[in-house]
């Protein structure tokens, strides 16, 4: 379980009143041991998570950046490109390579600056200020407005049939947390999640007297924003067990740890495209050995994706691309 208590939501949560993210997830030591059960067409791109009654300045991960370098043996797509021009090329335009990243007029293909979007509750204006900024500004009656900047694009809409995107906001705690609002470029309109979310709201209370618990619904004039399931925002970027299906596959060697000499998370990723070491595992080794004169010839310290079997090549997909249940944290190297 992942939901902040609300009266932590300003503030940085300690073990025990938050989510228990107090172990590295997603740390080289341990895998998550994930079951493979029914094979998707496409990676669905919708999620969201919280903001702050302020602006909140954001800084996005990249590897080697900040007090906790993002796993260690990734090197990045960008270093791929000096040898595989030819594919990286092929990755960057592709649905992988487009799936997110930071906010800017490349990812973001909801209309900011357009119409706002309104709830019966509360009007939600999607805004881009005057420093370049992505802001979800929110008002509800009786209350001062709440600004939402948007740390983190999820997602492009690629999905068959139309796929939405979300939004991630930086918290004062550390975690970034989905936001309620979803936009679909192909039917035009904002969605949310009305599925219930989070037990902290009222512990043990009638599910249905709390969300329209209906699954995602286009925004109308008629729902409250109390009916969008990820309000107020609760949902982390990072992974957790209640979320296997979802995420750290928006996203690339995405990490959360709770940093406990700071009474804080600590949020990592390379970045929240798809990138080649997702499917081709860390490169940093193959790096160095590609820019040593001396290399021995034959050691790339990579495996080559085309000489897996049909087995390990599918199960390279179904990382993301099947749906699936988490079994816990098993070692990366089996025992001796």
């Amino acid at each position: 379980m992942v939901e902040l208590p609300p009266n932590r939501m300003h503030g940085a949560p300690r073990p025990g009143n938050g989510p228990d993210l107090s172990k590295h997830v997603g740390s080289g030591a341990f895998r998550r041991a994930l079951v493979p059960v029914v094979v998707v067409v496409m990676v669905w791109a919708g999620a969201r998570v919280p903001g702050a009654a302020r602006t909140v300045p954001v800084a996005l991960g990249l590897p080697g950046s900040g007090p906790g370098q993002v796993a260690p043996g990734i090197a990045g797509s960008e270093n791929c490109a000096e040898c595989h021009a030819e594919q990286y090329a092929a990755w960057a335009g592709s649905t992988h390579g487009t799936a997110g990243g930071p906010p800017g007029p490349e990812t973001v293909i909801a209309p900011f600056g357009g119409p706002p979007i309104r709830f019966a509750d509360a009007v939600v204006s999607p805004v881009v200020d005057g420093q370049g900024r992505y802001l979800f500004v929110v008002e509800r009656q009786g209350r001062p407005p709440e600004r939402f900047e948007v740390s983190g694009v999820i997602g492009q809409g690629h999905m068959v049939g139309g796929g939405t995107q979300g939004y991630a906001s930086r918290f004062p705690d550390g975690t970034q947390r989905f936001l309620p609002f979803d936009y679909s470029k192909d039917a035009d309109t904002w969605f949310c999640n009305t599925a219930f979310v989070g037990g902290f709201w009222v512990p043990g209370a009638d599910r249905a007297g709390l969300r329209a618990d209906a699954g995602w619904l286009p925004v109308t004039a008629d729902m409250r924003l109390t009916d969008c399931g990820d309000w107020p925002p609760v949902r982390i970027l990072g992974t957790s067990a209640r979320f296997a299906n979802c995420q750290n596959c928006h996203g690339s060697q995405v990490e959360v740890e709770y940093r406990p000499e700071l009474e804080r998370y600590e949020t990592r990723f390379t970045t929240l495209r798809i990138n080649c070491e997702s499917c081709h595992g860390p490169a940093r080794g193959h790096v160095e050995w590609a820019r040593d004169v001396a290399r021995a010839p034959g050691g790339t310290r990579l495996a080559a994706l085309d000489t897996l079997g049909p087995d390990a090549s599918l199960n390279v997909c179904f990382q993301c691309h099947a749906l699936k249940r988490s079994l816990g944290e098993v070692p990366a190297t089996p025992p001796a």
